[in-house]
């Protein structure tokens, strides 16, 4: 999204066009790699997989030109859209296709494989429409964003003018040359030629491949013969939330995928892919093997492995050197700072260091003398005092037990008449309040219009003057309740 989103006039966007053209570049060098690569290689998968990496170098090397032109890179933009939707087919179809020789013959290794086309006559025709659309045959998915990619490094270098892009259009031709050479070497090893002897029959393909095969070539078909109702309909309304030049965009709604210029292209890749596929059979280059120093490992991964170690070599050494320097050096300041405070201390604990220890150890002692008396004083003091207290508090509690019993005694005379009296009343009160309950438990049950309103007891219990028939009700529902919970 950063990367196809223009910055129009920030200065920021400096940072992300730069970027743009060093993507161009790698997505460049990707593409003409792996496709060097897939040139030389014997096993139908290998190719297939060389040709997936040098095909993501298309894509990347799209994005970069959309980065590189800003606001101008609509075209970047859409060839790289619609090239990732069009290696989705005849990628994935050709993989599927290979798959299923490979599940009849369980071979891989062209030299292995041939004449199958009578076997696989629909297979055969639907890995001849993929491959020819990753060639970028007229008529086919891969020659509109091919064409598409192509008009994106040529406006690339009109935009900035840097020459290297030239030499990049260069190479993008080139490549395209290889994709078609090594793709006439994949097909016709493995449904052309002669059968090779040992071969196991690979029975008829069935039914359920013939529909998947044939719906790829049909989509790669329908592709390449209307890439501008696909282009206009499906990749630029993936532009919409981009602040591309409107200008731009509608020019590629208008834009002519069947223009002389763009057939000469197309026509000139295909031309050298065939003549070098001639130049490799005849000469044998396809069974020749790579150099060491072309691998991967020699070209990428050894001199990672080296350069990384040689960097921590250096910055080892350099951190060693300095450290030693700073282990040599630093024992002189602190030297020369030690013997300055040993000086200073000779000259200042004479004159100032030791009378203040002195005064601060008369004044600490004084106060510790005064504190030591203090306190003396204090409990002797204090032991004067608690002993007066002691003597009155001991008269005070002979007198107070005295007191204190007999109000006891008679106290307790009292309370045991008033208990007598008090359950007397309360036995009396509790006979005249349960006449008066019961009478109004039955006035509620029996008639419960019965009005209380009137009623001196009612009026006791409820000064709100409230009608509390039914809670007179629950009161006794919980009394009923509670005694025979206490009779159990």
């Amino acid at each position: 999204g950063m990367i196809f989103t223009p910055g129009g006039e920030n200065p920021a966007w400096d940072i992300t066009a730069n970027l743009g053209f060093v993507i161009i570049w790698i997505g460049i060098v990707t593409m003409f790699m792996a496709a060097s690569i897939a040139l030389f290689q014997t096993n139908t998968k290998r190719i297939l997989a060389y040709s997936s990496v040098s095909q993501m170098g298309y894509i990347l090397m799209g994005t970069g030109c959309a980065a590189y032109m800003g606001l101008e890179g609509p075209m970047g933009f859409s060839g790289t859209m619609m090239h990732i939707y069009n290696h989705a087919f005849f990628k994935a179809g050709m993989f599927m296709m290979v798959g299923a020789v490979y599940a009849r013959t369980h071979r891989l290794e062209l030299g292995k494989l041939g004449g199958l086309f009578r076997e696989f006559p629909l297979t055969a025709a639907a890995f001849i429409v993929a491959a020819c659309g990753i060639a970028g045959v007229p008529g086919l998915n891969g020659y509109a964003s091919k064409t598409l990619l192509h008009h994106a490094i040529e406006d690339a270098y009109a935009y900035g003018g840097n020459v290297s892009l030239l030499y990049a259009e260069n190479i993008f031709v080139v490549t395209s040359a290889f994709t078609v050479c090594y793709m006439i070497k994949l097909t016709s090893g493995v449904f052309f030629g002669a059968r090779p002897a040992g071969l196991p029959d690979p029975g008829r393909e069935p039914l359920s491949e013939k529909l998947v095969f044939g719906t790829f070539a049909l989509v790669i078909l329908f592709t390449g013969l209307f890439p501008g109702l696909v282009n206009n309909n499906l990749i630029l309304p993936l532009g919409r939330g981009f602040t591309y030049d409107p200008e731009k965009i509608a020019y590629l709604a208008k834009l002519n995928f069947w223009t002389a210029y763009d057939l000469q292209n197309i026509a000139l890749a295909l031309g050298m892919g065939v003549a070098l596929f001639l130049f490799m059979s005849k000469t044998g280059l396809f069974n020749a093997k790579l150099p060491g120093w072309l691998s991967i490992e020699s070209l990428l991964f050894r001199p990672l492995v080296f350069g990384f170690g040689k960097v921590l070599t250096s910055t080892g050494q350099v951190i060693e050197f300095h450290t030693n320097r700073f282990y040599e050096w630093f024992p002189r300041p602190l030297e020369s700072f030690c013997l300055f405070v040993a000086g200073l201390e000779r000259k200042t604990t004479p004159r100032i260091w030791e009378p203040a220890l002195k005064s601060l150890y008369r004044l600490y002692t004084n106060m510790a003398q005064l504190v030591d008396l203090a306190a003396d004083q204090l409990i002797v003091r204090g032991y004067r005092h608690l002993h007066g207290f002691a003597r009155q508090v001991g008269r005070f509690d002979q007198v107070t037990l005295q007191n204190l019993a007999h109000g006891l005694q008679t106290g307790g005379n009292n309370i045991q008449d008033s208990i007598f009296g008090l359950g007397t009343r309360a036995s009396n009160y509790y006979v005249l309040l349960m006449r008066k309950v019961y009478r109004k438990a039955f006035f509620a049950f029996i008639k419960a219009d019965y009005d209380t309103k009137g009623d001196p007891f009612y009026q006791m219990i409820n000064p709100m003057n409230y009608n509390f028939d039914l809670i007179v009700v629950w009161i006794l529902l919980l009394v009923i309740l509670l005694l025979g919970i206490v009779t159990l």
